[in-house]
């Protein structure tokens, strides 16, 4: 029996493929659904209209956005960074995710909030409601995270 030949070097082995970092391309694709272009004061407004829970998404630059979330004291607003391929809030970026519905719904599990609805989808916050805006209170069933 001949002796074992001598493993192969490592150029020679094969290789597992090594996944492409993501893009802006695929970030953009995730969060188009819930992204909105406006300002600071301009989404505590909107949010304060809505019931707690309500959120939405703001551009901030090329690697963050902003996460504004209906409290019920009031709107808070969170950083968020895109790094290799995950999410990472500014406060906490050892809790990444990779995808924005996994970060939103930790999001809404640290926080402590009882759902999660894009703002364009939630209902009316009881204090602002109008005999005209009633119907948007009865509008079925809403995604929520």
């Amino acid at each position: 029996m001949p002796p074992p030949l001598p493993p192969a070097p490592k150029e020679l082995m094969p290789q597992s493929p090594t996944p492409p970092e993501p893009t802006k391309h695929d970030y953009v694709e995730q969060e188009k659904d819930f992204m909105v272009n406006m300002q600071h004061e301009e989404a505590g407004i909107a949010l304060t209209a809505r019931a707690e829970g309500a959120f939405l998404l703001r551009p901030k630059d090329d690697n963050s956005f902003i996460v504004s979330v209906r409290r019920v004291d009031g709107v808070e607003h969170f950083i968020v960074h895109r790094v290799g391929g995950s999410y990472q809030l500014e406060s906490t970026p050892e809790e990444s995710r990779n995808t924005i519905h996994e970060f939103l719904g930790n999001l809404r599990t640290t926080q402590k909030l009882p759902k999660l609805v894009f703002f364009k989808k939630a209902e009316m916050a009881p204090s602002q409601v109008t005999d005209s805006d009633d119907q948007l209170r009865h509008r079925g069933t809403l995604d929520e995270l």
